[in-house]
């Protein structure tokens, strides 16, 4: 026991200088690594620059668009010249060439179209004018059912129509900046609404533009 009492107090080595060394470059790496994190962009701030530079793109497209819009011609209004009219869908089109087309589209093409048009006006709208007639003398009995199936048909006549209109832009027209399409406009001499083609002009693509 009184041993123990005399011996010496052992205490840690002091530290050499290599690991002194050690411990200070440990320091500074972290403290670099952390301050180089802060400086590091958001990706959330980089993609929003990317959308900013999007949405001025579309814009400047968009202007551009409403400019040449703004400066074509007016549409070219095709009128039914038919005897017989349903649901103001009438039995033939005005196949006489359109002055305003001249340079655009030759004439036995625009005839060759409407002739198209009005073969499936010939086919589809006789058979409407008979269900039209059944409908009429059946209303009073069918309180107005009977009237159901010439609504069908009309409908039926007129996608038939679109869809012929359609082929024909895929075809042909939109590769001469045209575009047909069925609208409904009011009557020239009544107040009435009816079917016509509208043949609107579509605007160039600008070549010299850049991407």
């Amino acid at each position: 026991m009184l041993l123990l009492l005399f011996l010496p107090r052992l205490s840690p080595p002091p530290p050499a200088e290599g690991d002194g060394r050690f411990l200070a470059r440990s320091r500074r790496l972290a403290a670099a690594a952390s301050a180089s994190r802060f400086d590091l962009p958001f990706p959330g701030s980089a993609m929003a620059d990317f959308d900013e530079i999007y949405e001025e793109e579309e814009d400047e497209e968009r202007a551009l668009e409403e400019q040449l819009l703004k400066y074509s011609p007016d549409p070219v209004v095709v009128r039914g010249s038919g005897h017989v009219t349903v649901f103001g869908l009438s039995n033939k089109f005005e196949a006489e060439f359109p002055s305003s087309l001249t340079g655009k589209v030759a004439p036995e093409e625009f005839k060759a179209s409407i002739s198209r048009v009005n073969s499936c006006l010939k086919k589809n709208l006789p058979v409407n004018v008979r269900w039209l007639l059944c409908g009429c003398l059946c209303c009073c009995c069918t309180l107005g059912c009977s009237m159901w199936p010439v609504i069908c048909l009309s409908k039926r006549t007129r996608r038939s129509i679109e869809k012929l209109l359609e082929w024909e832009n895929n075809r042909l027209y939109h590769k001469l900046c045209l575009h047909w399409r069925l609208s409904k406009r009011k009557c020239e001499t009544n107040n009435m609404m009816e079917y016509v083609i509208l043949i609107e002009f579509l605007p160039k693509t600008p070549i010299f533009r850049p991407d």
